[in-house]
């Protein structure tokens, strides 16, 4: 299932566990996902990051654990804090537009 998230900050395990999201689109309102706000999310296969001139933050480990996760697309500025938990495997790329 696609979801969009428009709320301004992910929280620490909001989404954590959610095997219902398969493309996860973070709109340009967001300006921080917080640890772990998405760990556990076996089913997510795309992450899109709406166009922003503000950079947004990424916490450590939001993304652990999101083992079908391929590709991360981003459209703003990103900060990553640490290890976010995405770089499991070959197939997954970060494209910046």
């Amino acid at each position: 299932m696609k979801t969009t998230i428009t709320q301004q900050i992910i929280r620490e395990n909001e989404y954590s566990n959610d095997d219902g999201i398969t493309t996860l689109v973070i709109s340009s309102e967001c300006k921080k996902i917080r640890r772990h706000a998405f760990a556990n999310c076996k089913n997510i296969a795309n992450v899109v990051i709406e166009q922003s001139d503000e950079e947004i933050s990424i916490e450590f480990e939001a993304f652990k654990g999101c083992t079908s996760l391929v590709m991360f697309q981003t459209h703003r500025p990103i900060y990553f804090y640490k290890d976010v938990g995405i770089r499991r495997t070959t197939q997954w790329m970060i494209k910046k537009f």
